[in-house]
């Protein structure tokens, strides 16, 4: 790595190793930083929509639910997913009749599916696959679930075992 690199000159690696941490930022670190910007700028609209949210903010839930998806946004690089971790930390405080574990579990889902998964739970929700009038359609056929998958995302069309597995 270009650290070891520098870590191998006899004279001032210690300085240039120091520089070069100051200008260079791990990727993950970088998102982090990038996302918590985003939750503080969300958090900032909801303050002023809603009112005060001070008091929540500081609340031992709020702070474990940011802690968590903190965390989590370090492992995951695709920025639709970072965005769900940010939406969800943001709107737990719209939710105080909802339980922390709910939202704990919640999270925890974001987590585990992929970007496709979620796609697919949207859909769903607008009705797409079964219908907004809940009616038989052609929507309830696997095909159209797949036809509208590869029109979401177009990389997939020839990944049908993947498809199938989703």
């Amino acid at each position: 790595t270009i650290r070891a690199a520098i870590g191998l000159c006899p004279a001032g690696s210690g300085t240039l190793l120091e520089i070069f941490n100051m200008l260079w930022k791990p990727p993950a670190e970088a998102r982090a930083e990038k996302w918590i910007e985003d939750v503080i700028d969300s958090l900032n609209i909801l303050s002023e929509r809603v009112g005060n949210i001070e008091s929540l903010i500081i609340g031992e839930e709020f702070q474990s639910l940011l802690i968590t998806a903190n965390q989590l946004v370090l492992k995951h690089h695709q920025v639709e997913k970072i965005k769900f971790f940010s939406n969800a930390v943001v709107n737990s405080l719209t939710t105080p009749t909802v339980s922390y574990d709910k939202k704990i579990t919640f999270m925890n889902l974001l987590d585990e599916l992929t970007v496709s998964h979620i796609q697919i739970l949207e859909m769903l929700r607008n009705g797409i696959i079964w219908g907004i009038d809940k009616e038989t359609t052609e929507s309830r056929y696997t095909y159209y679930l797949a036809r509208e998958l590869f029109k979401l995302k177009p990389d997939l069309v020839g990944e049908s075992l993947f498809v199938e597995k989703i």
